[in-house]
């Protein structure tokens, strides 16, 4: 899956987007790990490595890469730092890789459903050697 394409807008290295529907859980500090469609680590495209600091920023309207659209984001954000980053096939994660995600990421099956809707990917993209990128973080 490589998601960069010829038009993709410039995006700042140091922040993390969020869909609205996770906006109270950055505010309540209850979401403290993302999981990621592909290899998103320190020299990956819009990837992160153990130590960053990054601005989570929520999205007010969607951008899209393919379209070369930037997307727009609300005023408030919220800084954290990247704990963990783990790239994994599908089929390596287990229950501990849950802990912290949204309550509509809660196994595997899951997991799949809701990158497919995020992605616009079909589900058939998601085998069990999928890679998927595991991102842990905290609040500052």
């Amino acid at each position: 899956m490589n998601q960069q394409t010829v038009n993709a807008p410039e995006l700042p290295r140091n922040e993390m987007a969020f869909r609205q529907i996770y906006h109270h859980l950055l505010a309540s500090r209850k979401l403290t790990a993302v999981v990621r469609p592909g290899e998103r680590g320190s020299s990956d495209w819009r990837g992160y490595d153990s130590g960053d600091v990054v601005t989570a920023r929520v999205l007010e309207k969607v951008g899209a890469d393919w379209a070369g659209i930037s997307p727009v984001f609300l005023s408030e954000s919220y800084q954290i730092k990247i704990e963990k980053v783990q790239i994994l096939r599908l089929r390596d994660l287990v229950a501990d890789h849950f802990i912290g995600t949204s309550d509509d990421v809660r196994d595997r099956r899951s997991l799949i459903y809701h990158l497919g809707t995020i992605y616009n990917l079909p589900i058939a993209s998601f085998g069990k050697d999928s890679k998927i990128t595991h991102i842990s973080f905290s609040y500052i």
